[in-house]
């Protein structure tokens, strides 16, 4: 054996020494990484218990604060509906008023057969005695008040119109050519004077 193979093999041995080396290395390192591992497995395990506990406590104290967060709007909610009918404009109150008044006349005179200018002639007796417009109607005087009105409304729903009657359909005089004209105004001769 020649001193160059002698150096090759030396170097080869020194190589497959380093290779064996390292793989030692390796293999003991892989056991720690291994041992490392399965430690961390268990402080994994113990690591996912402590945050299922940290989850189940964040969810709870979120819905704790959910649930208080609704009980305050809902008590908000509720002074504001307390605090509205002192907040309530004049005029609005009036007008509601006027409105509850106008049903209730409504109301009474469609039950008891009454024309809406009869009803407002018995409320305002009513009003003027003090008593309620049901009392009112059955007094002496609320029945005369009654008649007054219903014997008015006769004289005004028998009675002719005041203004005359119009010949010239849907046209106004001024509308009308001077052939509908001279037509319409010896159609009102013939009326007035009875002529042919």
């Amino acid at each position: 054996m020649s001193q160059d193979e002698y150096n090759q093999e030396e170097e080869t041995l020194e190589e497959e020494e380093q290779e064996v080396s390292e793989e030692e290395s390796n293999d003991s390192q892989e056991e720690e990484d291994n041992s490392d591992s399965e430690e961390s497995l268990e402080a994994e395990s113990d690591d996912s218990d402590e945050l299922k506990a940290w989850k189940a406590r964040a969810l709870r104290a979120e819905e704790k604060f959910t649930k208080s967060k609704k009980a305050l709007q809902a008590q908000k909610t509720e002074k504001k509906l307390k605090a509205r009918p002192e907040e309530v404009d004049e005029d609005v109150s009036d007008r509601i008023a006027r409105l509850e008044q106008s049903e209730e006349k409504r109301t009474f005179g469609f039950s008891h057969g009454l024309s809406p200018s009869q009803t407002d002639e018995i409320f305002a007796y009513a009003k003027g005695k003090g008593v309620d417009p049901a009392t009112a109607l059955k007094t002496a005087t609320g029945k005369a008040i009654l008649n007054t009105v219903k014997r008015k409304e006769r004289v005004a729903n028998n009675s002719p119109s005041s203004t005359p009657a119009s010949n010239y359909s849907s046209k106004k005089f001024h509308e009308l050519s001077p052939q509908e004209k001279n037509k319409a105004h010896q159609d009102y001769i013939k009326r007035k004077f009875g002529g042919k």
